[in-house]
């Protein structure tokens, strides 16, 4: 974690990309004599990118980790509303832009019944009233450096070097083996690609506080075929293949205990350094510092196996083949609801617990209260969190065709068969994704119909599977003299169904809680407020619905998501040879299809 100093970091991009290839028979002397029995390829590629570039951030000055914000207020600035001309308090005083209020001394004037705060002396903030989490963790960010503080400013004042480099390895295996009358295949492939810091939303702070993520993705395949001549005309084919792939967003200080290290209670889960977000204030040029912890990890995987089997057979003018394939596919996911789930808790600071209380007026020029004076007091203006979530989406593909190629004449060949294919549409392995209930009552809509219901509570499917999906193929092929031919076909194709299944963002419970103007939701050295827990799975419609919150309709999931879609191709084409070294083809396709996915209708 050792930083370079901002005067000696220049901007770095260096891309290397090396590996080698080698195979051939396998043959070991006095032992085995592999010639022209087993064969084998092996490739092995590396590429690094190496990216290291200045990024920027904001953090607190001197002054305001002291508690003095006398900077903040202009001379001759008072808030003022666009209706009402310059604002008072409760008192009738005359508010200056910039002051920190001190929501200790919050009374309420029995004459109007509004209540008011008075202004901490001199803008300053005593450090003895510092929220004692708060306390331990101001020393972990770092002081300002860069061009930027130089020059006297108060955001993105912190500029460091954050690496972004990306390293990928990819070996790959092939091997070859005759055995008898049959011949056995074997393919072997894997990606790798580690990212030490993300490209996107990265920082340049520390790996003990930083926001930014580890991003490592790998993806296996392996494919295993045995082909056997059972009859000089009977051929049978045998293949299995698996493909799976592997995603993860993972805090670089996974091992942080933070009721531990912080005192912070309340703590779901004591993994990660705790998500704190501060709004900068850059409107009024007075900064504050960036969002720091994460709420990581996010794990997205694959795993589709397949296999198939055919078998293709020769006899007079005649040529049989008959098989089928079957596809399996899968998506394990955890805290599927996006970089920075948040399971450990977020907690957010805004300007309501510095800030002059101001009941029905509207600020139309300058501000009270400051995010970073009610982070070291520790007044939180919201929070959240999200249960950790653990989903298998899946859905299965198979098919069955046969097919003959009949040699009419010499000129003339004829081709048709039919192909079945069978899909299923994408579902939660327990029925736990959500989508429209039409007839379910709507908590957060006065009890009015169409809210959430799940699968594993309505005991329903959302959807239907079609089994109807058969493909007839036709094809001609007409040699009309030496030089000429035509070519024609007909063909019904039906698509993979979608892997798209339902709203799983309303599956991973959150819950959250927002403060009103002046009011918070609780201090930060209390931790979570105990009204702000996630419990997944919920399969209630309700839940997760604050004071004056609405809860976001979920995602249809179409009836008809089991049925693919369906086209139709024709074609008509004309080769001619001109000479012997010139030949000129002509061809029409046409396509029109049907069924296919449409979000948002």
């Amino acid at each position: 974690n050792s930083r370079v100093p901002y005067t000696n970091v220049l901007n770095r991009v260096r891309q290397h990309d090396w590996g080698f290839t080698f195979g051939g028979p396998v043959r070991i002397p006095k032992l085995y004599n592999g010639t022209n029995k087993t064969f084998f390829f092996f490739n092995w590629e590396r590429f690094l990118n190496d990216n290291v570039n200045v990024q920027a951030a904001s953090v607190p000055t001197a002054a305001y980790r002291a508690g003095n914000f006398s900077s903040i207020i202009p001379a001759e600035n008072r808030l003022v509303s666009a209706t009402s001309g310059a604002l008072t308090d409760a008192l009738g005083r005359t508010i200056q832009s910039g002051t920190i209020f001190d929501p200790a001394t919050t009374a309420v004037n029995a004459a109007n019944g509004r209540s008011y705060r008075d202004a901490f002396v001199g803008n300053q903030i005593p450090v003895s009233r510092f929220d004692p989490v708060t306390a331990k963790i101001l020393p972990l960010i770092p002081n300002p450096q860069g061009i930027n503080f130089s020059r006297g400013l108060l955001a993105n004042n912190f500029q460091d070097a954050a690496d972004s480099s990306r390293v990928s390895a990819i070996p790959s295996l092939k091997l070859d083996q005759n055995i008898g009358k049959g011949r056995l295949s074997f393919y072997w492939q894997r990606t790798n690609t580690v990212t030490p810091r993300t490209p996107t939303g990265i920082d340049p702070f520390a790996d003990n506080i930083t926001a930014s993520a580890i991003s490592q993705s790998w993806g296996k395949t392996m494919r295993l075929n045995y082909d056997y001549t059972l009859t000089p005309r009977l051929l049978l084919h045998l293949g299995a293949a698996w493909n799976d792939s592997f995603f993860q967003l993972e805090s670089p200080n996974n091992t942080y205990d933070a009721q531990k290290q912080l005192g912070l209670v309340g703590q779901t889960q004591n993994l990660y350094f705790p998500r704190i977000v501060t709004a900068v204030n850059a409107a009024d040029s007075i900064g504050g510092f960036s969002p720091i912890g994460t709420g990581f990890p996010e794990i997205a995987k694959e795993r589709r196996p397949a296999g198939n089997i055919s078998a293709t057979y020769v006899v007079g003018n005649h040529t049989f083949k008959f098989g089928g394939d079957y596809r399996l596919e899968k998506f394990p996911r955890s805290n599927l609801v996006g970089a920075g789930a948040n399971t450990t808790g977020l907690y957010t600071f805004g300007k309501n617990y510095t800030e002059q209380i101001m009941t029905g007026s509207t600020i139309n020029n300058g501000f009270s209260g400051f995010e970073f004076a009610s982070f070291l007091l520790g007044g939180m203006t919201s929070n959240a969190i999200v249960a950790p979530a653990n989903l298998s989406i899946s859905k299965s593909q198979i098919a069955f065709f046969a097919q003959d190629t009949w040699k009419v004449t010499r000129k003339l060949t004829f081709d048709y068969g039919l192909r079945w294919d069978y899909g299923t549409y994408a579902r939660e392995q327990y029925g736990r994704n959500a989508s429209i209930g039409l007839a379910i009552a709507n908590p957060s809509a006065s009890g009015r119909l169409g809210a959430r219901q799940f699968e594993q509570t309505c005991n329903c499917n959302f959807a239907s599977n079609y089994g109807k999906a058969f493909g007839p193929r036709l094809g001609l092929s007409y040699q009309v003299n030496s030089k000429t031919v035509i070519r024609a076909g007909f063909g019904v194709v039906y698509n993979a169904t979608s892997t798209a299944s339902g709203d799983f963002s309303n599956t991973a419970t959150s819950n959250a809680l927002a403060a009103l103007s002046g009011q918070t939701t609780g201090l930060f050295k209390d931790g979570l407020p105990a009204s702000v827990r996630a419990v997944w799975p919920s399969f209630d419609p309700g839940v997760g619905q604050g004071a004056g919150s609405v809860i976001a309709m979920p995602n249809l999931l179409d009836r008809n998501a089991g049925r693919p879609a369906r086209l139709l191709q024709w074609n008509i084409g004309l080769q001619r040879e001109i000479n012997r070294d010139l030949v000129v083809e002509a061809n029409y396709v046409a396509n029109r299809g049907a069924w296919w996915t449409a979000n948002g209708l």
